[in-house]
């Protein structure tokens, strides 16, 4: 008898939880970057161009954050990295720019990504990208064949 007792009380407790959790259906869910409750639309203000906005209306969306920023300087000298680190990490969709100075012709490569960034005598290039994969990703000159260092991408 006690067992059945605790069974229904147990099953009864269950019920009441998920009833008080339980997921809300999409159509009751609060609109994101909207507020529940609007704010009372302002009246009309004669010569307003622009009329105001009803509280059903469509919303202007969130703007979308800028993905952070790492800049890599690099210096390349005699084929080799003469300044710059050898092992870069940043977190997926970062953005990443390199800023590579080298003084002789070649190109990096980067790995994985399949980028290329030509480089000149004695001039600045840079590489501007976002990084949308994970993992490790080589870069290097890639006519002199030598490596360079590594990205390292970490999700987020």
């Amino acid at each position: 008898m006690k067992f059945s007792l605790y069974l229904v009380t147990g099953v009864a407790l269950l019920a009441a939880l998920f009833y008080l959790f339980k997921p809300q259906s999409a159509d009751k869910l609060p609109t994101p970057g909207v507020a529940a409750t609007q704010p009372p639309v302002p009246p009309t203000v004669p010569g307003n161009a622009r009329p105001p906005a009803s509280p059903s209306g469509p919303t202007t969306p969130a703007a979308k954050p800028e993905p952070a920023a790492t800049v890599v300087n690099l210096a390349i000298a005699n084929g080799k990295l003469v300044s710059g680190p050898t092992v870069i990490q940043v977190k997926q969709k970062d953005r990443v720019i390199f800023h590579v100075k080298s003084d002789s012709a070649d190109e990096i490569h980067l790995h994985g990504y399949n980028l290329h960034l030509l480089l000149r005598p004695g001039e600045s290039a840079t590489l501007d990208f976002i990084a949308d994969k994970t993992g490790r990703f080589t870069y290097e000159l890639h006519h002199a064949d030598v490596e360079l260092g590594a990205l390292e991408i970490y999700p987020r």
